[in-house]
């Protein structure tokens, strides 16, 4: 674990601990819950959002139970071997998404994990708010779920396509890390899936507890600006194409406003239902 965490800087080092570490996520993952669950019960008047046994046992079982499954997948992956690599041809991706196949940047890649690091402790500025840090323990309970699922989701997407990153077409880039499994786990940004979350987070619970504040529209402008930022220097990278990141972003975006959104008191468009024998997220339009 901390040989992986040593290589943080390199291209792949935010998605290679996510990729290859998901059964220590869920762990960790599962620790947290335990922590928050100890005061599950704790809530106050004035807050938008309330918290119950039985959902967050249903969300945070998802979470963890679709965390396992993914590393199957993408625990398969294999190693480029010399042979592809040499086939490559960037004529065959896709017009949209080929100028990303001319990428390839270490010192932005660091940018993008000092971004994507900084989207994840921005939340925690809510906690200077006298009234959002009352409600220490719901935000950091729907918190910790919304990174449950934006952290592990991706793992999906990679595993399932083995999409090679753009870098490997460039010639310029470092035959070593060419070679790397992590050079098939394009599909889709899993920087960006975690920026979005988290921005969008912070966005809409600012928006819950202060709907009426001035500051609504610039909270959501800056926090979409840096997740966009985030995506778009993955690409610059050389780590992903642009539909990596679209779907990451609005993967990332959906995860941000449904957690916050189903945990809400008054809400009336979204809802978890348990039944019997299923669980469902029902939506109203």
């Amino acid at each position: 674990m901390f040989k992986k965490l040593i290589k943080i800087m390199k291209i792949n080092s935010f998605e290679s601990i996510y990729s290859n570490c998901i059964y220590t996520k869920s762990k960790v993952f599962t620790l947290l819950f335990v922590v928050f669950y100890l005061n599950i019960s704790i809530s106050y008047s004035k807050s938008p959002y309330q918290l119950t046994t039985s959902k967050e046992l249903i969300i945070y079982g998802i979470g963890i139970s679709n965390g396992i499954a993914a590393s199957i997948p993408d625990g398969e992956l294999k190693e480029l071997t010399e042979d592809e690599i040499n086939s490559l041809n960037k004529n065959n991706i896709n017009v949209f998404d080929r100028f990303a196949a001319d990428n390839y940047s270490t010192d932005i890649a660091k940018v993008s994990d000092i971004l994507v690091y900084t989207s994840l402790i921005y939340p925690a500025f809510y906690f200077i708010d006298d009234k959002m840090r009352e409600d220490f323990t719901t935000i950091s309970v729907m918190y910790t779920q919304t990174l449950l699922f934006s952290a592990l989701v991706p793992s999906w997407g990679k595993g399932l396509t083995g999409r090679i990153r753009p870098f490997v077409y460039n010639p310029n880039a470092p035959i070593d890390e060419k070679f790397s499994s992590e050079s098939r786990r394009s599909f889709f940004s899993g920087h960006t899936t975690v920026a979005f979350s988290t921005m969008v987070f912070l966005s809409k619970v600012y928006s819950d507890y202060y709907p009426d504040s001035k500051y609504v529209p610039y909270i959501w402008g800056s926090s979409l600006i840096l997740a966009t930022a985030v995506g778009i220097s993955r690409i610059e990278a050389g780590a992903h194409y642009p539909t990596d990141v679209i779907v990451g972003a609005v993967v990332g975006s959906a995860i941000g406003y449904i957690i916050p959104e189903i945990h809400r008191i008054d809400n009336e468009n979204m809802s978890l239902s348990i039944m019997p024998n299923s669980v469902s997220l029902v939506v109203k339009f």
